[in-house]
């Protein structure tokens, strides 16, 4: 095809993990169809999306799909001007090759907000390709962003060194998150602070399986997802056609228990949620949120 485009739509592929606290957990429902996959990983059609930028998760991020065709552009998902999912407000702007209609990089501007009603400060908030290095060389060699250097970029994350750092830092827009405590210089941040190596790992291991677009099933197998998180997914699953506000919170905190080693601080939680408590279910989660590190 001689001319590329750009596709924009509120809800990302497949997987999201980032959700109304910020932690690595996936969801397999609101998702593109298959057909809607095939255009993007066709070879000839593929090729031709020189960027697809996606919204309501509410969170700093990126996805790989699974079959990327050569040359495919980057999926990118941006936070938003309401801070309600715990991010401060932000709006990109783009940089692209007018040669090729491709992105080569966006500036990020942001304001941490105040308090009562004080005015929000807006300031430059990162480049993305100064941010990261592993990008700003693949736009050297190849003149723009392409997906594949956002796959080299997921590599460097499961290290947990410094782009763990920068990528986590923004994730929620300079919020306090999860993924601020699974690096290996962790700033005790969040409700995944205090993990230990091992547990780090198995965080990052989680948030880099969501980051290409999943089934459910395909996710699992991933992150290699124990018997008992499953069970957790399960119970869990049942509020989404009544109570869907609480899908997240409970996958959360049955997140950190796990990663903890804490799994009884969950139980009367589970209980809850395999009778169909669901005010019980409302005031455990209630009770886990307030008793976690701001």
């Amino acid at each position: 095809m001689d001319k590329n485009f750009w596709r924009s739509a509120r809800l990302p592929c497949r997987a999201e993990p980032g959700n109304l606290r910020g932690e690595p957990k996936v969801y397999a429902r609101g998702a593109v169809s298959s057909s809607d996959l095939a255009i993007v990983q066709d070879p000839t059609l593929g090729p031709a999306v020189a960027a697809q930028l996606f919204g309501h998760v509410h969170k700093e991020e990126f996805r790989l799909l699974p079959n990327a065709p050569r040359g495919a552009g980057p999926v990118l998902l941006t936070s938003a001007l309401s801070p309600i999912y715990q991010t401060n407000p932000q709006f990109r702007a783009f940089e692209y090759d007018p040669a090729t209609g491709r992105p080569v990089s966006y500036n990020e501007t942001y304001a941490e907000l105040r308090e009562g009603t004080q005015e929000p400060l807006w300031s430059f908030g990162y480049d993305l390709v100064d941010a990261y290095p592993v990008l700003r060389q693949g736009v050297r060699e190849s003149g723009f962003l392409l997906m594949d250097h956002f796959a080299q970029l997921a590599e460097r994350l499961g290290a947990g060194l410094e782009e763990w750092d920068t990528y986590a830092g923004w994730y929620a827009t300079q919020r306090a998150n999860d993924l601020q405590g699974c690096g290996v210089a962790t700033r005790p941040q969040g409700g995944a602070a205090g993990l230990n190596e091992t547990q780090k790992l198995a965080c990052r291991k989680k948030y880099i399986c969501a980051l290409t677009v999943r089934t459910q099933a395909q996710f699992n197998d991933c992150e290699g997802a124990s018997a008992w998180e499953q069970e957790g997914q399960r119970l869990s699953s049942r509020l989404l056609p009544h109570s869907p506000h609480l899908y997240y919170p409970t996958l959360h905190h049955q997140w950190l228990a796990e990663q903890r080693d804490e799994k009884e601080s969950v139980r009367e939680l589970r209980g809850a949620l395999a009778d169909g408590r669901i005010s019980d279910v409302e005031s455990c989660t209630g009770r886990l949120q307030r008793s976690q590190p701001s």
